[in-house]
């Protein structure tokens, strides 16, 4: 696998468009592009990737193991880059993202019920909850969303089941 300087961003949104569609004809006219230009993002992606990404089965392709664990980070962090892009705000009472916890054991023990009765109550729609062994700076980074929303809770109240 490269390192991301040596991987074209633009085949970022075919990658997303291909795991999204998994078929590649749909993910070039999703783009505005031919399927013969698709097939050659895919053939880059694999190689710049290491990983076959889709494979034939006898309903079509299917996503690899790793393309599906690619697939919801590159959709969510593709997402989070177009709102950046087009300078939208987080805006917790209209958030429908999936708000995904990090946290270490102990942490996720005072947060994690908060954010269930906030679920329960319908005002977040997904929430997935995993453990952070060894954080590093850039998880960090995913704790915005998060925290504008527990300090727009705040402001309305105590969140109550």
């Amino acid at each position: 696998m490269r390192d991301l300087p040596e991987i074209n961003l633009n085949l970022l949104l075919s990658l997303e468009a291909l795991l999204a569609e998994v078929n590649v004809t749909r993910a070039a006219r999703r783009l505005g592009v031919t399927q013969p230009t698709m097939s050659r993002a895919l053939r880059r992606l694999r190689e710049d990737l290491g990983d076959p990404l889709l494979v034939r089965s006898g309903q079509g392709l299917v996503r690899t193991p790793r393309a599906e664990r690619i697939h919801a980070s590159l959709r969510d962090g593709l997402r989070a880059l177009r709102r950046v892009l087009h300078d939208e705000e987080f805006d917790p009472a209209t958030a429908r993202d999936t708000i995904t916890m990090a946290a270490h054991d102990i942490v996720g023990v005072f947060v994690l019920p908060a954010l269930l009765r906030l679920q329960r109550s319908r005002e977040m729609t997904h929430l997935r909850s995993r453990e952070m062994v060894h954080p590093s700076r850039g998880q960090f980074v995913r704790w915005e969303p998060l925290c504008r929303l527990a300090h727009a809770r705040a402001r309305r109240g105590p969140v109550r089941s």
